[in-house]
C-alpha cells in the first residue's frame, strides 16, 4: 500500500493518507512547531520531519506512524536553527538537515541514534533555501545571494567555490541522470553536476514554479507552478510541456509514486492535497487535510 505524508506546516502535524483510495489513515501524526521538509528512509521504516519553527526534527516509524524521538538541534553538540530540508542518504546511515538562522549549516544525523553527530558548515552570509543530494555532494541553494553551495559529505566541509544562479530556488534530481534542476522565478534551470556548470531558463513555459520532481529515469519534470495555479510536466530532453493540470489554489509540495503515473500536490491556501493521474492528465481527487500543507512524501515500499 502506498502512503503520502504531509507536512501541514499550520497544525504541527503529519497527516497520512492513502493516496490510491484518497482515505486518511487515522489521525493527524503531532510534531514539532512548522514542519515542513521530510523525507523518508531508504529501507521506508523511517520518516524524518524538519519543523522550521520549533528547531527540532521529528522521527516517525512508519510501520506504526507514530512519534519515536524529537531531536532538539539547538541543545545537540552541534548547535543549530530553523531546519527547512531533510534528506536521507542512498545508504541510509545518515540523514542530513538543512538549517538557516544565524549559522547556517547542514546537521548530520546518525539514524541508528537518531542524535547529531556532525554538521557542514555554510559560508557565512549564506541563506538557505533548498538541497539535493547528488553524486556524494550536497547542493544547496541560496536564492537570495544566487548560488548553489557545494558540500563534500566525506569531509564534512562546504567548498569555497559557489556556483552562480541567480534567484535559484528548489532543486531536485535523480540517481539515473548527471544533472539537477532547479526553479527561478519564471524558468527552470540545469545543474550539470560533473561540470559543475549551470544552464539558466531550460524550460521557459512556468509562470512561477514552487517546488519540482523528476520520474526516476529523469526524463520528465513534475512541477507546482503557484503562479499558474497547476501541476506541469515537462519533457527534459525536449524541454516541451507535456500537460498542465489546474489545481487548488498556490500549489507546493509535490511528490510521485508509481513512475510518475500518480503525483499528490499540497494547497497550503485552502488545506487540501491533490492526486492525479499523469496518464489520464486528470485531477482525481482532492483530500481535505489539516491546515497549510506544504511538503509531501510518499512512501511505496518497505523493506
Amino acid at each position: 500500500m502506498l502512503k503520502a505524508y504531509v507536512a501541514c506546516f499550520g497544525a504541527d502535524a503529519v497527516y497520512v493518507l492513502d493516496p490510491v483510495m484518497a482515505d486518511l489513515l487515522g489521525p493527524p501524526v503531532a510534531t514539532g512547531k512548522g514542519p515542513l521538509g521530510l523525507d523518508i528512509l531508504p529501507n521506508g521504516h523511517r520518516l524524518y520531519v524538519a519543523n522550521i519553527l520549533g528547531n527540532s526534527v521529528s522521527v516517525l516509524d512508519t510501520r506504526t506512524d507514530t512519534v519515536i524521538a524529537s531531536i532538539d538541534l539547538t541543545a545537540s553538540a552541534y548547535p543549530a536553527a530553523a531546519p527547512s530540508t531533510v534528506v536521507a542518504s542512498p545508504s541510509g546511515l545518515a540523514v542530513y538537515v538543512l538549517c538557516g538562522g544565524d549559522e547556517p549549516q547542514v546537521a548530520i544525523v546518525d539514524p541508528l541514534e537518531n542524535t547529531v553527530v556532525g554538521s557542514i558548515t555554510l559560508p557565512p552570509g549564506t541563506i538557505p533555501r533548498d538541497m539535493a543530494l547528488h553524486s556524494g555532494a550536497l547542493w544547496v541553494t541560496d536564492s537570495v545571494n544566487g548560488e548553489i553551495v557545494v558540500c563534500n559529505i566525506e569531509a564534512q566541509v562546504s567548498l569555497e567555490e559557489t556556483i552562480p544562479a541567480p534567484k535559484v530556488g528548489a532543486i531536485a534530481g535523480c540517481p539515473a541522470c548527471s544533472f539537477l534542476l532547479f526553479t527561478a522565478p519564471t524558468s527552470i534551470g540545469l545543474l550539470d553536476v560533473t561540470r559543475r556548470s549551470v544552464a539558466r531558463d531550460v524550460i521557459t513555459a512556468t509562470t512561477a514554479p514552487e517546488m519540482l520532481v523528476l520520474d526516476p529515469e529523469g526524463r520528465t519534470v513534475y512541477l507546482t507552478d503557484s503562479g499558474a495555479e497547476s501541476v506541469q510536466a515537462y519533457d527534459v530532453r525536449t524541454r516541451t510541456r507535456l500537460f498542465s493540470i489546474g489545481v487548488e489554489k498556490h500549489p507546493e509540495g509535490i511528490d510521485l509514486a508509481r513512475g510518475g503515473r500518480l503525483v499528490v500536490v499540497t494547497g497550503p491556501s485552502d488545506d487540501t492535497v491533490s492526486l492525479i493521474d499523469t496518464l489520464c492528465r486528470m485531477e482525481l481527487e482532492q483530500v481535505k487535510v489539516g491546515a497549510a500543507p506544504r511538503r509531501v512524501r510518499i512512501l511505496s515500499t518497505l523493506s
